[in-house]
């Protein structure tokens, strides 16, 4: 089987961290099918701006990948012109390889080349994360154009269940294609780790302190302000030191976040930049609690990460949490409350005995292992090539 991958989010040496969901599904996959990995790219005209540096230089593979430019313009502008322009340079690539199933990893850009390879006769398969289904909401152009990729498509996968049922309301006609399949994480790479104290002492963090972590885009519907107002909030988590991994910012809500801080006084919340995979497991295996303080969220796959490391997760009732957390990895609560939030965090800081290390992992990887994700990816492939063979 010859599957064609596309998606313009993968993993490169300016971020280690965009597309890594991909990357690891895309690891798995090749150990069971032969895998091709297309990456639009963006035109620029500016060789060192941040969209230049977002499409370069892409980290290695042990299969085949191959980049292809396209016409874009910001805030997706034009959506016509660039599903024309995307669909117009991809279609060489997919003719010369004339794989057996086309796989669109996002539904806004790279989705929008789906009618024009079922036009090919191509099968073809999408799965939408979260962000790319909502940020696509907000013109009537940007709307027109992915509904006639929803409605192109063999099947689409979505990694929550509240993604699904939000697709489905507005369009309730394809409820027989959508199907609810969870990003899947390296359960044998994110462990919980031997010793807490070590952990700590290696990234020099003070182990009388307790470390609470977030690891989130800084943007508004991460919600990284509630975290910071319920920090603020109770006198006790200002003797915690918060680590904030951000990436992918909003200058206007990174900066509103700068100033909460300053105005609070808050002197124990230290932000970093994308870490790589393994200095990301180092941050999850010295943490003592998680919190993903999310308003939206498609699937929430640090919380993962951080669970099957072994670390306590709090996160809200935003559309993907729902499925990962449980008693036995953590506490769910609901969104944009710093009240709740910062009492959920004190009440497990102060009982953190109930969460056993090996147990949260193992519940995490029966759950969300990669391979049992890839296996059901590739049924759902042989499912779309026999139904398309049949038409």
């Amino acid at each position: 089987m010859e599957i064609a991958l596309i998606s313009h989010l993968f993993p490169n040496r300016h971020n280690t961290a965009q597309g890594i969901f991909v990357h690891d599904e895309a690891a798995m996959l090749q150990k069971y099918v032969k895998l091709h990995l297309f990456i639009p790219s963006v035109y620029t005209f500016q060789k060192g701006s941040k969209r230049a540096l977002k499409y370069k230089n892409h980290i290695s593979t042990l299969f085949p990948k191959t980049n292809f430019r396209y016409i874009s313009f910001p805030q997706k502008k034009f959506p016509k012109i660039i599903r024309w322009n995307l669909s117009r340079n991809l279609a060489p690539y997919i003719d010369e390889l004339q794989p057996d199933l086309i796989h669109f990893h996002w539904l806004y850009p790279d989705g929008l080349a789906i009618p024009e390879m079922v036009k090919r006769n191509y099968p073809t398969l999408l799965t939408i994360h979260g962000s790319d289904w909502y940020k696509t909401r907000n013109s009537k152009s940007q709307k027109e154009v992915t509904k006639t990729s929803l409605e192109s498509v063999n099947r689409i996968l979505t990694v929550g269940q509240k993604l699904k049922n939000d697709i489905l309301k507005e369009y309730p006609h394809l409820d027989e294609k959508i199907f609810v399949v969870p990003n899947g994480i390296n359960a044998d790479f994110f462990t919980p780790p031997r010793d807490k104290s070590k952990a700590k002492e290696k990234l020099q963090w003070n182990d009388k302190q307790i470390h609470l972590l977030c690891v989130s885009n800084l943007t508004h519907e991460k919600g990284i302000d509630i975290l910071i107002r319920a920090i603020s909030a109770f006198p006790v988590l200002k003797n915690t030191k918060v680590h904030i991994i951000a990436s992918n910012a909003d200058p206007k809500y990174e900066n509103s976040i700068r100033k909460l801080i300053q105005k609070n006084k808050l002197t124990n919340i230290q932000f970093y930049p994308t870490q790589s995979r393994h200095q990301l497991l180092e941050y999850y295996q010295a943490a003592d609690l998680f919190i993903l303080p999310s308003r939206k969220e498609g699937f929430g796959l640090a919380l993962a990460e951080a669970a099957s490391c072994g670390v306590p997760v709090i996160s809200t009732k935003s559309g993907g949490p729902e499925q990962i957390i449980n008693a036995s990895v953590g506490k769910i609560i609901e969104p944009d409350n710093p009240n709740i939030l910062g009492r959920t965090m004190i009440n497990i800081i102060k009982n953190l005995s109930p969460y056993h290390q090996d147990k949260m992992h193992k519940d995490i990887a029966s759950r969300f292992g990669i391979e049992n994700t890839v296996q059901i990816i590739i049924k759902h492939y042989r499912a779309i090539i026999e139904e398309n063979a049949k038409v």
